[in-house]
């Protein structure tokens, strides 16, 4: 008797969340299905913007700007953050290889102040972009913009500290400036 009442609870188990277990488990495969495609329509679109970002570069290596520039323009209109950075980047260098000073530091600039961009871009487009336009700045702004990337031990701090240096000497601090020739020499 004790197995028979089992079996009716079993039975009366089913009947009462056998379809809501069945639907729970339909849907769980349904999500794990559209994660997988997801993941997969994911990876083919950074795939392609991969292909247009080093046929860009081949473009760029070859020495055909024109091209180049077409293909780095969707790149840094839609790409993920770190390729529309590294796209825009190159673009500015390009700008800068036309002779548009100006136009490139520009730009460089508006990279280093967008808060979307990851760090790596934003503090190498900083220091392209400042040393672009040091002789037109005010030695106190690239101060301002470099100083916290002009510490030693920082990845940037060769270039960076360079720069400051020079801004303190340019504004006569050279007590300033020398301090941080020392650590760059022994760095």
């Amino acid at each position: 008797a004790p197995r028979r009442v089992r079996q009716d609870e079993a039975a009366q188990f089913a009947r009462r969340y056998g379809i809501l277990i069945a639907a729970l488990l339909v849907l769980a495969l349904a999500a794990f299905g559209g994660w997988l495609w997801w993941q997969g329509h994911r990876e083919s679109k950074l795939d392609k913007g991969s292909e247009q970002f080093i046929g860009a570069l081949d473009q760029l290596d070859a020495g055909n700007r024109a091209s180049a520039e077409k293909d780095l323009k969707p790149i840094a209109q839609d790409g993920s953050p770190a390729a529309a950075a590294g796209a825009r980047i190159l673009q500015a260098g390009i700008l800068a290889e036309k002779g548009d000073k100006a136009g490139a530091a520009k730009a460089f600039l508006a990279i280093a102040d967008d808060k979307g961009v990851p760090d790596a871009f934003r503090n190498l487009a900083e220091i392209r972009g400042v040393s672009m336009n040091f002789d037109s700045m005010k030695p106190a702004d690239v101060v301002a913009r470099l100083k916290p990337l002009a510490v030693p031990g920082n990845p940037w701090f060769g270039s960076a500290g360079e720069l400051v240096a020079k801004a303190y000497y340019k504004e006569g601090k050279k007590d300033l400036a020398g301090p941080l020739f020392v650590p760059m020499a022994k760095d």
